[in-house]
């Protein structure tokens, strides 16, 4: 009985201070837990309202400001906005062939011309996505343009991708100004690429930030001037109103307030991810 009562005490004090053990533990945890919330730079709820302003962010905002006061500054001053002026028109043809394709409609031929007019001819397919998509296209696309400067890879796949409706919209192009347009830009995607790879100089980023801030404020201008302001007959949205039966006008306000819509998640969107250090070279 001695040595049972014995063994019975020293269990139950070996218990005793395991528990003791974990109590002061767990008194320590609470401390290091809040210490440990308090040094981590930010948390997911913030990642949503980034800070402002680093170098890129900086970058970006000054870019775009610039581009858009001189675009605003030559617009009817110069000729030498007619070539962003068409890359913007042939992005808006070619996304009612898009739109075409991708409701199962046939793209006979693509026209883009030098006094800013262009004609996507097609047979087929959903009219209404069809109509829809010229404007919201090339206001998508200079949205994406923008978000993609944000980083290194993405400006490249950016510029890899209207390379591509460069090359897809010169075997559709069925006039001459079309072509050298599209010839012209290949050539300048490819000399802002190899900058970009062979120098320290991230000379694509510049040209596709131009080129989207361009889409951007041209589609939100055009739509203003043609659909808003006064009313082009041969426009989509006079075609999509007859149609629909509805107002020209009620959709061009609708692209209105999509294009800027566009343009502000671009800017914003471009803004978030640069706060989180990305790579834009």
């Amino acid at each position: 009985m001695p040595q049972l009562e014995a063994g019975l005490r020293a269990s139950v004090q070996a218990a005793m201070g395991t528990w003791d053990a974990a109590a002061a533990a767990g008194s320590s945890t609470p401390t290091t837990a809040a210490a440990a919330a308090t040094a981590a730079p930010t948390s997911p709820g913030n990642v949503w309202a980034p800070s402002c302003c680093n170098e890129a962010q900086t970058t970006t905002l000054v870019l775009v400001f610039v581009y858009a006061v001189v675009i605003a500054v030559l617009w009817s001053r110069t000729p030498l906005l007619l070539p962003l002026k068409m890359v913007v028109i042939m992005l808006h043809e070619f996304s009612h062939a898009t739109a075409t394709w991708l409701t199962c409609g046939t793209v006979d031929g693509i026209e883009v011309h030098s006094n800013q007019g262009g004609v996507t001819k097609t047979r087929g397919g959903n009219q209404f996505l069809i109509l829809s998509a010229g404007y919201l296209g090339s206001s998508f696309w200079g949205m994406v343009f923008i978000l993609s400067t944000s980083n290194l890879y993405a400006v490249q796949a950016a510029a890899g991708a209207l390379a591509v409706m460069l090359l897809v919209s010169m075997a559709f192009a069925h006039n001459v100004s079309l072509a050298l347009l599209n010839v012209l830009f290949l050539a300048l995607i490819a000399g802002f690429w190899a900058c970009t790879l062979l120098t320290p100089f991230n000379g694509l980023r510049y040209f596709v930030l131009l080129v989207g801030t361009m889409s951007s404020g041209y589609s939100i201008w055009d739509i203003f001037d043609d659909l808003l302001a006064r009313k082009v007959e041969e426009s989509d949205a006079v075609q999509l109103a007859k149609l629909t039966g509805t107002s020209s006008r009620c959709w061009g306000a609708i692209w209105a307030l999509v294009a800027v819509l566009f343009f502000a998640l671009a800017i914003y969107l471009t803004l978030v991810v640069e706060a989180l250090g990305s790579n834009v070279g």
